[in-house]
């Protein structure tokens, strides 16, 4: 190799070294429009959380949905009031699942209303119930709870089908971190079901 060449070789490395990496970005551009999880791991990780995994999934939508249109807005906010967010959510997956073609025909309005109504009776039960009906109460918000799970896991399966990955090919195994968060919720779990056996009277813990 001669000098000149040598040259030339250098002046490319050393300007590769400071150029954005291509990979990152063509690996942001390309990504789904919305956030893409199985079904199975959504109900696993929303039930073994109690519910707290929603606010995770509402998340990952608007941050998937910022990063893929450049929009300026801000993903944390609108998961945390996912009450107010969830219909214009619902709304840009009602578009996305029109521009696929996909048949299923659903009302994002609808399913919007049912998400707040039972978001509203599982963490208001215990408030709305009368003095001495906690037990009553609990159970109350885990019917809301799974319900809501339904809602969202079948509006989960609209997005997979809407983005081509009806299987959720890209998300179906669990990581270190899920394994983790299953094992402190299925603890809290455990916690919350021997104070309802108490609250109902079918447990007596020694004294």
């Amino acid at each position: 190799m001669t000098t000149g060449e040598n040259r030339r070789f250098d002046a490319t490395a050393g300007d590769s070294i400071y150029r954005t990496p291509r990979a990152e970005l063509t690996v942001e551009s390309s990504a789904n429009e919305f956030y893409v999880v199985s079904k199975l791991k959504f109900a696993v990780l929303y039930l073994a959380t109690l519910g707290l995994y929603e606010v995770y999934w509402f998340y990952r939508h608007w941050h998937q949905y910022r990063l893929y249109h450049g929009e300026s807005l801000w993903p944390v906010p609108r998961a945390i009031f996912s009450i107010v967010f969830a219909y214009p959510l619902f709304r840009r997956f009602e578009r996305r699942n029109a521009a696929a073609g996909d048949p299923v025909r659903w009302s994002p309005g609808v399913f919007a209303g049912l998400y707040i109504l039972l978001y509203l009776v599982s963490n208001f039960a215990e408030l709305a119930a009368p003095e001495g009906e906690d037990a009553i109460a609990i159970l109350v918000a885990f019917v809301a709870m799974i319900l809501a799970l339904v809602l969202l896991q079948g509006v989960q399966d609209i997005v997979n089908r809407a983005v081509g990955d009806p299987d959720a090919s890209v998300n179906r195994r669990f990581s270190v971190a899920n394994i983790a968060w299953i094992t402190v919720g299925l603890l809290f779990w455990s916690m919350t079901l021997i104070g309802l056996a108490i609250g109902l009277g079918l447990f007596n813990p020694p004294v």
